[in-house]
């Protein structure tokens, strides 16, 4: 899962993966210095990090840190995003929809942004709230 390290004002994650170059067979693609990187092990994992990264509350939260300090891969420790849990349906939701929304050329409308928010902030509470304890 990567993003822009200067976003332009809009922050916006995407996922790639490995890809099969005609020479040199099948490689990991590996960002340069302008893109923070998050490793995850499962394409299923990267989709729910993008999806929950995307939502318009978090990508709001994200330009908002992102203009005070310098960007990098703490949001998610500071926006106290959970870990993925394949058991969590919530979470296989998240994924699906950023699948969805990643697979295509048309943006996504703003009922299909207002799912994948109210969804996820609903996660990152109950996730808030579990580490509180």
């Amino acid at each position: 899962v990567l993003w822009r390290e200067m976003s332009g004002g809009r922050f916006c994650a995407a996922y790639v993966g490995s890809m099969d170059a005609p020479l040199i067979g099948r490689k990991v693609i590996v960002p340069d210095h302008k893109l923070y990187m998050v490793p995850v092990n499962r394409l299923e994992e990267a989709q729910f990090l993008t999806g929950v990264l995307n939502a318009p509350t978090v990508a709001t939260a994200v330009g908002a840190y992102a203009a005070q300090l310098s960007l990098g891969t703490s949001v998610i420790e500071y926006l106290r995003i959970p870990r993925f849990d394949a058991g969590n349906p919530n979470h296989r939701r998240i994924a699906e929809i950023a699948s969805n929304l990643t697979s295509r050329e048309v943006s996504p409308t703003q009922e299909e942004l207002a799912v994948l928010d109210e969804i996820c902030i609903a996660e990152i509470s109950a996730n808030s709230q579990k580490s509180k304890r």
